[in-house]
């Protein structure tokens, strides 16, 4: 359903958010946040996405091997996409 939807419209986001800090009152906090807007792709060159995987699993797992047992096993069954960045936000909130 997701992978049809970007199909149709291929505009999104991403958007992350910092480690909240409590303000002085106790109860309110404060965090700052980044959204990045563009445009999303599937990334469908095995090549490209066997690169894009790599990337991503030298990232958090704990060696290479690892990496490449994982792609060898899931590659196939998952899906990359990709966010062409376009433009981001960012904000400091405090939120009450």
């Amino acid at each position: 359903h997701k992978l049809e939807s970007i199909r149709a419209y291929d505009k999104g986001s991403f958007n992350v958010l910092g480690e909240p800090q409590k303000a002085d009152d106790g109860w309110s906090y404060f965090f700052d946040s980044v959204t990045a807007f563009g445009r999303l792709r599937e990334v469908t060159d095995p090549a490209e996405k066997t690169d894009h995987l790599r990337q991503l699993g030298n990232k958090y797992f704990p060696n290479a091997e690892m990496t490449e047992s994982d792609i060898q096993k899931n590659g196939g069954r998952c899906a990359v996409i990709e966010l062409k960045l376009e433009h981001m936000t960012g904000k400091h909130v405090h939120e009450r």
